[in-house]
């Protein structure tokens, strides 16, 4: 039994392809490789544009998960202090500006 899966297995593969080594040249079998794989191309393609296309009419592709349900309000303290950090990062950088820099510059 084992050896006439074998011998079935064996000539199904010699039927099949001619030269196992595949060093002969087969346009045949080069064709049906490049529509093979320009058709799972295709396929793969197709499928995902209309997975794409499902989502956008079911407006899933646009959610941004759970709605938030707590939004902080603007305080006037929270204002200030925002202003505060604007000012002294504004006085950092005129600082940086103005004052020379303290190694020796390597073009000069």
């Amino acid at each position: 039994m084992h050896r006439s899966l074998n011998n079935l297995l064996f000539r199904l593969k010699a039927a099949s392809d001619r030269d196992p080594e595949k060093f002969a040249l087969a346009p045949a079998r080069d064709w049906a490789l490049a529509v093979g794989v320009f058709l799972a191309a295709v396929s793969l393609a197709a499928a995902g544009s209309a997975y794409l296309y499902l989502a956008v009419n079911r407006n899933e592709a646009f959610s941004l998960g759970a709605p938030e349900s707590k939004k902080e309000a603007v305080t006037k303290e929270r204002l200030d202090e925002a202003l505060s950090y604007l000012e002294e990062k504004e006085g950092r950088f005129e600082r940086i500006l103005t004052n020379k820099t303290r190694f020796a510059d390597p073009s000069k």
